[in-house]
């Protein structure tokens, strides 16, 4: 086998191997490992059919190639784990938040066991509770006992989701 057809293979496994694979520290890693492995494996068949380098070239591309592909897969994969732990983290930031407010049935419930107003605001304020009241739930707070001061309170109290960006 000519020098060129070798130097020829070489290229062409490092340009596709470049191409076709991510460059994550998998396939980079994987790309010199199966280099390294093809190779041998390469010079092994080749000596045995005569022409080492030829077999030992082939072998590297081929190696570096298949290594390449196979790490860009495992980096494919650790990059989507880890997309999705990110996903995760964030439902679970937004359902804890989401649990931490008090319901207007929570502020009635305080009001109606005689919580005085400055201790259901400041509950109000420690859980980052907000509200978008209507009409007829002042209306049904107001029936409930719940005090001018606490409604007007709630009715100023900002959406702090909002105001952190």
């Amino acid at each position: 086998m000519s020098r060129y057809l070798i130097v020829t293979t070489l290229v062409l496994a490092v340009v596709l191997s470049a191409g076709c694979a991510s460059t994550g520290r998998h396939a980079e890693s994987g790309a010199v490992l199966g280099g390294l492995l093809g190779a041998g494996a390469g010079a092994i068949l080749g000596h045995q059919s005569g022409d080492r380098n030829a077999g030992a070239a082939i072998g590297a591309g081929f190696g570096a190639l298949t290594g390449s592909l196979i790490g860009g897969s495992l980096d494919d994969i650790e990059r989507e784990s880890k997309e999705r732990e990110a996903r995760t983290e964030r439902a679970l930031h937004e359902v804890r938040e989401r649990e931490a407010r008090l319901s207007i049935l929570d502020v009635i419930r305080m009001s109606q066991a005689g919580v005085s107003d400055s201790l259901v605001i400041a509950k109000i304020e420690q859980t980052g509770s907000y509200y978008e009241l209507s009409a007829s739930e002042i209306i049904d707070l107001k029936r409930s006992s719940v005090s001018d001061r606490v409604i007007s309170f709630m009715l100023r109290s900002p959406d702090r989701r909002y105001a952190a960006r």
